[in-house]
């Protein structure tokens, strides 16, 4: 198990801080914005991924995770396990937290962050807007409006067969609209 989840662990470290540095230019893109607050639950054993526009996720898990933007607001219960700061190469900003050996519940509160988390004893509540995904054992159920998702976590990838999981949106983001281009030049 170890072998097939290492890869899928570094390569959403990986993502991680390409997102931090999306999310930390958010001021140049569009602003997106939640149009409706939306809720997600999960429990199991795997792996999980969290990306959220605006709002808390709480986790509790034995294991290690990462979080980034360093913005955001945490809370801590338990052992917090090493934490090691995830730096952008380039600039050399802290972008968010890795935490090896965690074994408790982590809060996380803010706008436009995201959260990997590999385990056991897997428990994920999130209120606001944003996307869950996950691979493992384990059931989750994401809602928007009225829309409600339930299902059951993808199963892990081994070495014949790779598993993309299918993200559960909660609440709902309104992208705006990409201006009209411009007439072309005569």
């Amino acid at each position: 198990m170890k072998r097939v989840m290492m890869p899928l662990a570094l390569a959403g470290l990986a993502l991680l801080l390409a997102v931090a540095v999306v999310f930390a230019q958010a001021p140049q893109a569009p602003e997106i914005k939640v149009k409706s607050k939306g809720t997600a639950t999960a429990a199991g054993s795997g792996a999980a991924e969290a990306t959220v526009v605006s709002g808390t996720l709480t986790v509790t898990v034995k294991g290690k995770l990462a979080v980034g933007p360093s913005t955001v607001k945490l809370t801590v219960k338990g052992k917090q396990g090493k934490k090691t700061e995830i730096k952008d190469k380039k600039t050399g900003k802290v972008n968010g937290y890795r935490y090896e050996g965690f074994d408790g519940t982590m809060t996380v509160t803010g706008e436009k962050y995201k959260m990997l988390l590999e385990g056991t004893g897997i428990k994920l509540s999130a209120n606001g807007a944003g996307q869950v995904a996950f691979v493992g054992t384990g059931t989750y159920s994401a809602a928007s409006g009225k829309k409600t998702k339930k299902g059951k976590w993808a199963p892990k990838s081994t070495p014949d067969y790779i598993v993309t999981p299918i993200p559960a949106p909660f609440g709902e983001i309104e992208m705006p609209k990409p201006p009209a281009p411009a007439p072309p030049r005569k």
